[in-house]
């Protein structure tokens, strides 16, 4: 691959501070972008922002003032964005917003589930089915990672992936 690629599946919720979508983007990393529809409240607290809690047990934090704004069906949302290894790609990332004492729910998301609804889309959707020989690949790419390193769920993920 030689340009940065994005990949996306967008999906809409209908209230406030809660996840509008999910997206890939590839720029020399793995990165999963949480798309947040947020409130007034915490688009102007200067002490809100999205906490991540990575697959390894780490935690990073991200200000909403950092969050790239994207427009989903006509809307202006907040894009945060936090990098997986290859091998933590069936691994659950969880997000959640926080301002202050509040706190909102949290999401949980995989590179996989991504990759698995980007799939079952492909049939109808052209640029879905432009992206899936690349997803399959990624998913490969995860499963020998494990293997390499030695993960458990390696084996689940061969299996798996060689089936789509």
């Amino acid at each position: 691959m030689t340009e940065d690629t994005v990949v996306k599946a967008v999906w809409e919720y209908a209230s406030e501070n809660v996840l509008a979508g999910c997206s890939l983007s590839l720029m020399g990393n793995i990165g999963v972008n949480f798309i947040m529809d947020l409130d007034p409240a915490a688009i102007a607290s200067d002490d809100a922002y999205m906490l991540f809690t990575l697959p390894n047990g780490k935690t990073a934090k991200v200000p909403v003032s950092e969050a790239k704004e994207k427009t989903v069906n006509g809307k202006t949302c907040y894009s945060f964005r936090c990098n997986v290894s290859a091998k933590e790609m069936n691994s659950q990332i969880k997000a959640q917003i926080i301002d202050g004492e509040r706190t909102g729910e949290e999401y949980t998301y995989t590179v996989r589930e991504y990759a698995e609804q980007l799939i079952a889309g492909a049939a109808e959707n052209k640029e879905y089915a432009k992206a899936v020989p690349l997803v399959k690949a990624m998913l490969n790419y995860d499963a020998y990672s494990q293997k390499h390193f030695g993960s458990e769920a390696s084996l689940q993920m061969k299996n798996s992936t060689t089936q789509m």
